[in-house]
This record gives structure tokens, sequence and C-alpha cells, in this order.
């Protein structure tokens, strides 16, 4: 168990500071880069809230892979997309030995729901009880009145980001934390 420690670091515990070799910030996709390994992950929107150019954008191929993983902590949605590249660089390794196969056939056997972010051609033919998550469907849906929403009335806070975790977590810290109703 990891009491008292966020995903945050544990996703970032591991990462082996390589110099990164290569990042790539396109319309749909970034893109990190080392001699070991290649990560991708989605690149936000432009008009994203929150999204702002890269503080010291010409000098991030000079950062090591770990300092560049850090950045999934930022409230800025572009780095947070370099920080998950950087994150998938090193979980993706070129030297990695593993099975032969297409990564969502390793929940082909899951008894329940997967959920999947963002969508992957095929997928039927890997997953037999599945869902995707992502903006565009939702978006559709609603428009079309196919979407349904319950009204909650209690506490709502958001933790998408590293910031909006601190928050939460200096919340609970003070006793202030009107989600806990267990007790």
């Amino acid at each position: 168990m990891n009491a008292g420690r966020d995903v945050y670091s544990i996703i970032l515990a591991d990462i082996v500071d390589v110099p990164v070799q290569n990042i790539r910030i396109g319309i749909n996709w970034t893109l990190v880069e080392t001699a070991n390994g290649c990560g991708l992950a989605q690149t936000p929107r432009r008009d994203t809230p929150g999204c702002m150019p890269i503080k010291n954008a010409g000098e991030l191929t000079g950062m090591g892979l770990r300092e560049l993983a850090s950045l999934v902590r930022s409230d800025n949605p572009i780095e947070i997309a370099v920080g998950m590249a950087a994150v998938n660089a090193h979980h993706n390794r070129y030297g990695i030995k593993g099975p032969v196969l297409n990564g969502l056939d390793a929940f082909r056997d899951v008894d329940g729901m997967v959920a999947v972010i963002g969508r992957f051609p095929n997928l039927d033919r890997h997953l037999k009880n599945y869902c995707v998550l992502e903006q565009e469907p939702l978006t559709r849906l609603a428009r079309e009145g196919e979407l349904m929403a319950y009204r909650h009335d209690g506490f709502f806070y958001a933790m998408d980001t590293y910031r909006e975790l601190k928050i939460l977590n200096e919340l609970w810290d003070r006793g202030e934390s009107p989600w806990k109703v267990w007790c």
C-alpha cells in the first residue's frame, strides 16, 4: 500500500533521469524521445483553460527525463502533456521484454467493464465489454438529448491537476473535508 503518497509521486518514483533527445508538440499528439524509449500523450487544445506557452520551451531537450516528467504536476495543460509523454517514454522503453500483443489484449479476459480513455481502432476485436471515455461523444450525446445527468447538491471539487490535489489535501489536513461523510 502507498499510504500518504500521491499518484504523481508513485508514477515518477522509478523514472531514470536519462537525456531527452527529441520533443515534438503537434496538433493531436505530444512526443518525448530518449535513447531508451519514446512516449506519447494527447496534446490539449490551445483554448483549453489554463493552457499557456511553456516556460523555456527551447530548453526542454536539455532537461533530463525525470525533470521533464515532473511537469505532470504543472497547472498548465500543455506542460502536463509534455510531462505525461515523458512518463510514457520511461515506461515504453525499447528493450522491455513482454508478450507480443496489442496492449488492449491484456484486458481481454477482465470481468466487468473496461474503461478506455480515448479512441482506438477496432476496440471490439480486443475487448468484449468496454466504454470509451472522451469529450467528443459526450458533447454529441448531450446535444442529442441522450446524455442523462443526476443533480448532486453535496460537495464536489475536481481533482484533475496536481494543484487541485494539493488544495484537497490541505483541506483534509486542516480537518475541513466536507466530502468525509462516513464519521
